[in-house]
């Protein structure tokens, strides 16, 4: 009996930055639906980010959160006394 091996295939790793929410806003980010388990979309604007499923209709928009760091120097100053 002859046995036939299926054809592997590679897995590609994608970018790192492929899915951020820049891309939900320019474009879309494609998820699975808590609900349904479905195909759901991820857009997003300025504002709010936004899910709606393509199977079940369950839509979600959630504001987005903005995280602003301020990193200042906290060392003391170390000096050296000789004397």
């Amino acid at each position: 009996m002859k046995r036939e091996c299926g054809r592997m295939s590679r897995v590609v790793d994608e970018p790192y930055f492929t899915y951020n929410a820049y891309n939900a806003q320019t474009s879309s980010i494609q998820v699975k639906c808590l609900k349904c388990h479905g195909l759901g979309v991820v857009t997003a604007d300025d504002d709010n980010a936004y899910f709606r499923c393509l199977s079940c209709g369950h839509q979600e928009a959630k504001e987005r959160t903005v995280y602003c760091y301020d990193v200042h120097n906290q060392c003391a100053s170390t000096t050296s006394n000789t004397t």
